[in-house]
C-alpha cells in the first residue's frame, strides 16, 4: 500500500517468531484489551534512525489501508444511540517494533477513543469481503503519481479512517466533511461548503426534493463549529454525512481509472449539472480546438 507491503500474520507464526523476547514484555501480556480469539497481526519494515521516525514514514500507508480495510468491512453501520469510534477497523492501541540489536519494544499509541466504546466486537470478514479488499488495493500497491485520481483516493482512505476513529461525535462530524471536501475537490476552491454540499448531493437521491437542501444544512451545521464553536451533534445529521461519504468513497473507488487524474475528476464535477444541450455544445467545441490544432502543426 503506498509503497509499503503489509502482510497478515497469524498469532502463532508472531509469537513462535517472537517467543523469547515476547514473555519479557510483561505489557504486552498484561493488557486488558487483546481479543479472546487468536488474534491477527499486521507486519511492515519501516526505515528509520528510532521506532517513532520508521512509524512516521509508513503511518499515511497504513491509515490508508485500514481506511480501505474500514470501508470495505465495516460500511453502512451507522448509530442511532450512543457515542464512539464508528469504524470496524480501529487504529491500534499498540504495536511492536523490533530491530536488529536492540530488545523487542512494546509501544502504546495516544488515542481519541475508549476501546470499551467501539461499534462492535471482532471483525468477520467474508471471501467475498476479502476479495473486494485485494481488487481496491492492488492499484494502491505503489506511490500514485503526483495529481492523479489514485493519489486522492489514498488521501480520501487515509481520512475516512481518521474520522471513523473519533470518539466524539463533532469531531467525527468534522473529519467527514473535510473527507466530503477531499472527495469532491472542493479544497482547491477554499473548501466551499456550498460547492461540497452541491457536489455531494450527486450521490444520494432523496425524493422528491433531492439531497441538496438537507446538506447545505448541515454545511451551515458545520460552519457554526468551526466558526461559532457550537458543537452540539445530532446522531441523525452525523449519520447522513457518513452515508453520503461512504456512497461517494465507493463510487470514487470504481471510477478511478476512467478520470484517472484530478483534472478528470474536477471536469467530472464541473460538467455533471450541464444539461444535455450545453454537453453537446463543449463537445462540438473541443472537436473544433483540436481540429485547429491539428491544422497549425
Amino acid at each position: 500500500m503506498l509503497g509499503t507491503a503489509f502482510t497478515l500474520d497469524s498469532g502463532n507464526s508472531v509469537r513462535s517468531q517472537l517467543a523469547a523476547d515476547l514473555g519479557k514484555l510483561h505489557e504486552y501480556h498484561n493488557r486488558h484489551d487483546r481479543t479472546l480469539f487468536m488474534p491477527t497481526f499486521v507486519s511492515f519494515a519501516g526505515h528509520g534512525e528510532h521506532w517513532s521516525e520508521a512509524w512516521k514514514g509508513a503511518e499515511p500507508a497504513w491509515d490508508a489501508y485500514r481506511g480501505l480495510a474500514a470501508f470495505i468491512f465495516g460500511r453502512g453501520k451507522f448509530r442511532v444511540v450512543g457515542g464512539g469510534p464508528r469504524s470496524e477497523v480501529l487504529h491500534p492501541a499498540w504495536m511492536l517494533a523490533r530491530t536488529e540489536g536492540l530488545a523487542l519494544q512494546f509501544v502504546l499509541f495516544d488515542l481519541d477513543y475508549d476501546p470499551s466504546r467501539r461499534l462492535g466486537g471482532d471483525v468477520g470478514i467474508s471471501q467475498e469481503m476479502m476479495n473486494s479488499f485485494q481488487e481496491h488495493a492492488a492499484p494502491l500497491a505503489g506511490r500514485p503519481p503526483r495529481g492523479s485520481t489514485l493519489g486522492i483516493v489514498a488521501d480520501c482512505l487515509r481520512l475516512y479512517a481518521q474520522a471513523m476513529d473519533s470518539g466524539q461525535d463533532y469531531s467525527c462530524f468534522l473529519g467527514l466533511w473535510q473527507l466530503a471536501e477531499a472527495l469532491t475537490v472542493a479544497e482547491e476552491d477554499g473548501g466551499k461548503t456550498e460547492r461540497v454540499a452541491a457536489r455531494l448531493s450527486m450521490f444520494i437521491a432523496f425524493p422528491p426534493v433531492g439531497a441538496s437542501r438537507t446538506l447545505r444544512y448541515l454545511s451551515r451545521r458545520r460552519n457554526k463549529m468551526v466558526h461559532e464553536g457550537i458543537l452540539a451533534m445530532d446522531l441523525g445529521d452525523l449519520n447522513l454525512v457518513q452515508f453520503a461519504c461512504e456512497r461517494a468513497l465507493g463510487w470514487l473507488l470504481n471510477q478511478c481509472n476512467k478520470l484517472p487524474t484530478r483534472l478528470h475528476l474536477r471536469e467530472f464535477y464541473r460538467c455533471h449539472s450541464c444539461g444535455d444541450d450545453e454537453l453537446t455544445a463543449i463537445a462540438e467545441t473541443v472537436a473544433l480546438l483540436r481540429e485547429d490544432r491539428l491544422k497549425g502543426q
